[in-house]
């Protein structure tokens, strides 16, 4: 599962420097939001954020990424749910961050 989420954020990161393809960050942010996150797999979401931040700029990827964020929420133990929460707080700001540029 961790080696799945790890790809697929690398393929955001491939897709944005060699094709700066929109339509490919949404595929692949579509993947990643049909995942059933496990407790690392959700870690291993957080650690590769570098790797697809520039894509958050489209609303699009946002709203994959907001599902992600709601289904994990609900089956998280408290201290995971913290992680997500602040993390769902991240993602907003780079959104709002990236869209402005």
């Amino acid at each position: 599962m961790e080696a799945l989420v790890e790809k697929l954020c690398i393929g955001l990161v491939e897709s944005f420097i060699i094709l700066l393809n929109v339509r490919e960050w949404e595929y692949v942010s579509y993947c990643l939001s049909q995942l059933a996150f496990t407790e690392k797999g959700m870690k291993k979401l957080m650690e590769s954020f570098k790797t697809y931040e520039h894509a958050l700029s489209e609303d699009s990827v946002m709203h994959y990424f907001k599902n992600i964020i709601n289904k994990s929420k609900k089956f998280a133990k408290p201290e995971l749910k913290s992680c997500i929460e602040e993390f769902e707080e991240k993602l907003n700001k780079f959104h709002m961050e990236w869209k402005e540029q």
